[in-house]
């Protein structure tokens, strides 16, 4: 994949919400990329990506609309060796109250709940690194208040990079002792 294979769209309210998350952290930081930065910084997500450890979200989430979601599912996690999807998907399901989705086929469904499949898929298969381009694109205010407060916890534990608009922000954990004032 390249960087003019990736496309992203403004979702502003992605860098409000994990702004105003990692304001009641310590141990993560946000690092942000702007304009030509930015560019930099997404062409060098791409390149540097490591296909067997990295997560990837595009935007919008690319679906097989003939296949429900968990069958998408568990064709994500087979083909990455898993026997069933790893615990992570089964949480993002009831974090964004995705139980009704399940058993769906993804033709019908409005852009929010693309962008919730999507994410599903997105945490189906083992990853050391995620990349998300515009993760709170469509969803209602409560499922990206949700999804940001557990990107931000994440964050704690492996890197997270988010693609939105002409900024690429990096969620990581802080490394610095005592940098909580």
């Amino acid at each position: 994949m390249n960087s003019a294979s990736l496309s992203y769209s403004l979702a502003q309210s992605d860098l409000s919400i994990l702004s105003a998350q990692l304001r009641k952290q310590c141990h993560v930081t946000l690092k942000i990329w702007r304009g030509l930065d930015a560019v930099s910084r997404l062409e060098e997500l791409v390149s540097t990506a490591d296909v067997a450890t990295t997560s990837w979200l595009p935007s919008p989430p690319v679906l097989d609309d003939q296949r429900t979601v968990i069958e998408q599912v568990l064709a994500v996690s087979s083909a990455h060796g898993l026997s069933e999807p790893p615990v992570l998907a089964d949480f993002v399901v009831d974090l964004l109250d995705a139980d009704v989705l399940i058993d769906k086929p993804t033709w019908h469904f409005s852009r929010g709940e693309k962008q919730v499949a999507g994410l599903i898929l997105a945490f189906a298969r083992p990853f050391d690194r995620l990349i998300l381009i515009d993760p709170t694109a469509g969803l209602d205010p409560r499922r990206a208040r949700d999804l940001a407060e557990f990107l931000v916890d994440l964050g704690a534990h492996i890197e997270i990079d988010v693609v939105s608009d002409a900024d690429v922000f990096t969620v990581t954990h802080d490394t610095e002792e005592g940098s909580c004032s």
